[in-house]
């Protein structure tokens, strides 16, 4: 199992977390910015944190 915490202090509302995850773990939320609707389905890929180009992704494993 996964925990992923988004910085919306830094998060630009770019997108392209919600766009690359494989597991479908984020939703959009009134602002754009990406909600973890569904932390269960997450991979562990990674993926998020590697093209959030301010980095505001965090994943760590629990």
């Amino acid at each position: 199992m996964f925990e992923i915490t988004v910085n919306y202090d830094t998060c630009e509302a770019c997108g392209t977390c919600i766009e690359s995850c494989p597991g479908q773990v984020y939703d959009k939320g009134d602002d754009d910015k990406p909600v973890v609707a569904r932390p269960e389905d997450c991979l562990g890929c990674m993926t998020c944190v590697e093209v959030c180009p301010t980095g505001s992704i965090t994943v760590n494993e629990v």
